[in-house]
C-alpha cells in the first residue's frame, strides 16, 4: 500500500465521518423544526375549537333567553284572556 493511498482512505474515512455528523444535526434540526410547527398547529386548533365552543355557548344561551321571553308571553297571553 503506497503512502498516498493511505492517506486517501485516511480522509474519506474523515469526510465520511464528518457527512455522518451534519447528518444527524441536520436531521435533529429538521425534528425540532416540525416538532415546533406542529405545536404551533395544535395551539391554534385549541385556540379555534375553544372559540367555537365559546360561540355555541352564547348561541344556545340566546335560544334559552328566547324560549324563557316567548314562554313569558304565551303566558301573559293566556292570563289576559282568562
Amino acid at each position: 500500500m503506497k503512502e498516498s493511498d493511505y492517506y486517501g482512505d485516511f480522509y474519506l474515512s474523515y469526510l465520511s465521518v464528518q457527512f455522518q455528523e451534519n447528518e444527524k444535526k441536520r436531521y435533529k434540526a429538521e425534528t425540532l423544526r416540525f416538532e415546533l410547527k406542529h405545536q404551533r398547529q395544535l395551539e391554534e386548533l385549541r385556540i379555534a375549537s375553544d372559540t367555537a365552543i365559546k360561540e355555541l355557548e352564547q348561541l344556545q344561551n340566546e335560544k334559552s333567553m328566547c324560549s324563557v321571553v316567548k314562554l313569558f308571553y304565551l303566558n301573559r297571553a293566556k292570563f289576559m284572556v282568562n
